[in-house]
């Protein structure tokens, strides 16, 4: 995985952007394993390659990240009523902003709380070697 990712950043993007996805159902199924599973190696896997991702994406993004530019998009609902949404153009960005906004619904878990917020440290300080590593050994 790690070198795939290293081949095809878009590989990180994607995978990022399914989690944000509302409606995916990715997005609930891997938040649910960082909160809920009973297993801390699980919860911890699961973080180091989301890490990783983050990382990754963190390098790639690195222009829009500074800039923090923002883009406007269109979306329509199933009931074909159609809304505007302002939003970061970096995934990174948006991925960090949608997990800020679970903190407070998330507060119920937070006894499995640590690889959630191993996410906010590893980016702030981690390259995507550095994980690739923790994640090979």
């Amino acid at each position: 995985m790690v070198e795939i990712v290293k081949s095809s950043p878009e590989c990180a993007k994607l995978f990022l952007e399914g989690i944000i996805s509302e409606g995916s159902g990715l997005d609930e199924d891997i938040l649910s394993v960082l909160f809920e599973s009973p297993d801390s190696n699980t919860q911890t896997h699961l973080g180091r390659v989301i890490k990783f991702m983050l990382c990754s994406l963190k390098e790639t993004e690195k222009e829009l990240i500074l800039s923090e530019e923002i883009e406007t998009v269109k979306t329509t609902n199933n009931e074909g009523v159609s809304s505007e949404n302002i939003r970061y153009k970096s995934v990174a960005l948006r991925f960090f902003t949608a997990m800020i906004a679970l903190l407070p619904s998330s507060a119920r878990h937070w006894r499995r709380f640590d690889a959630f917020l191993d996410l906010f440290y590893g980016f702030a300080i981690h390259s995507a070697d550095e994980i690739a590593i923790e994640i090979e050994t």
